[in-house]
């Protein structure tokens, strides 16, 4: 089953009704989920992230499954020759994406700038900001980095105020920046 979306990010769990299901990730976007062995019937597909927990739709098990595939003739082996090992590639690496972040004050604007490593042009961070000790981060604006894998974040902010904030993007967490008055 496809699933869309926004912000797909930190995916923990994927469900139809109260049964967990196998997932994978495309992007942020997007991602697919195999259906389990379930009764007939109508069952609330319900995807558990970083934001919480997102109602993704219905998925219908219809109470007629399809009848069995007859199974296929096996055919008679035939000798063959031993083949010459190829050499097997060694598959490139992916890099881990990283989010690093630097920052200033400037009067009443808080300016943070970032870089993402391992990410391409158009994916999304996400900022969690604090203007107090022992308060818990809230969700801020998200948003792009561009084709050199950097960005830009700015928000205005109460030139007595210490701000705090970090930034999020497919499961990883950059830095903790402290930007005082």
């Amino acid at each position: 089953m496809s699933i869309s979306g926004s912000r797909l990010i930190g995916v923990t769990e994927v469900k139809f009704g109260t049964t967990p299901a196998a997932f994978t990730r495309s992007s942020i976007t997007s991602m697919a989920a195999t259906v389990p062995n379930l009764a007939p019937g109508t069952y609330t597909v319900t995807v558990n992230a970083v934001g919480g927990i997102a109602n993704a739709g219905t998925f219908t098990v219809p109470s007629n499954p399809r009848p069995p595939v007859p199974p296929q003739p096996t055919p008679t082996a035939s000798p063959t020759p031993t083949p010459t090992p190829t050499p097997t590639p060694t598959p490139t690496p992916t890099p881990t994406p990283e989010i690093d972040i630097g920052g200033k004050r400037s009067g009443d604007m808080a300016i943070v700038t970032g870089r993402m490593e391992g990410a391409g042009p158009g994916a999304l961070v996400t900022a969690y900001t604090r203007t107090k000790r022992g308060v818990p981060y809230t969700e801020g604006s998200t948003v792009m980095v561009n084709a050199n894998g950097t960005f830009r974040w700015t928000r205005a902010i109460s030139s007595r105020k210490t701000l705090w904030v970090y930034f999020t993007a497919d499961g990883v967490k950059s830095n903790i920046l402290r930007l005082t008055p």
